[in-house]
């Protein structure tokens, strides 16, 4: 076939030929080789953000974790006797700020699994300086208490710079104890 073409036209129709196969191998073989391995490399980045995720995730959970068991071990210590309202009550009379509370509102509902209960106490209190505030606050919310506040809000009271605060506050009581 190639018989009936010169020398030149012979050459470069081979040379032609060897472009369109070194084309076809390099569309064939080389590119999706090289798609291929830059897909990997992408993968294999993504990866190793979700191991780095998984492990920040793994490491959250066992401080939860072990925040939860200290809960629950002070939960355990306190006398079966405790109750919310009068923790705040004691706590009121403590700070020098029991004339101030207008009122104190205690709730109660038991969890999904019912294993624990969790009760609740919204404290409105009226006319307080604010260093009474703070140290109430941070009484109610003392290590080794387990007593939270999920809830509060200030606002002034009057003119002579004092406060009015209705705090909400809540633990966790465990059925049968």
């Amino acid at each position: 076939m190639l018989s009936r073409f010169s020398r030149r036209e012979k050459i470069m129709i081979l040379t032609a030929a060897g472009f369109v196969g070194i084309g076809l191998l390099l569309q064939m073989l080389l590119f999706p080789a090289i798609d291929k391995r830059r897909n990997l490399k992408h993968q294999f980045r993504m990866k190793q953000e979700i191991l780095s995720e998984m492990k920040s995730l793994r490491k959250r959970y066992e401080e939860i974790s072990q925040t939860g068991m200290m809960q629950k071990q002070i939960i355990m210590k306190r006398k079966k006797s405790f109750t919310l309202f009068s923790f705040l009550d004691r706590l009121a009379r403590k700070i020098g700020v029991k004339e101030n509370v207008i009122y104190m509102k205690p709730s109660t509902r038991k969890s999904d699994g019912g294993s624990v209960t969790i009760s609740n106490v919204k404290v409105k209190l009226d006319n307080l300086l604010m260093q009474q505030a703070v140290d109430f606050l941070y009484a109610i919310e003392m290590p080794g208490k387990a007593v939270h506040i999920p809830s509060l809000s200030l606002s002034h009271s009057g003119t002579d710079r004092k406060l009015t605060a209705v705090i909400e506050t809540e633990t966790i009581l465990l059925n049968g104890s």
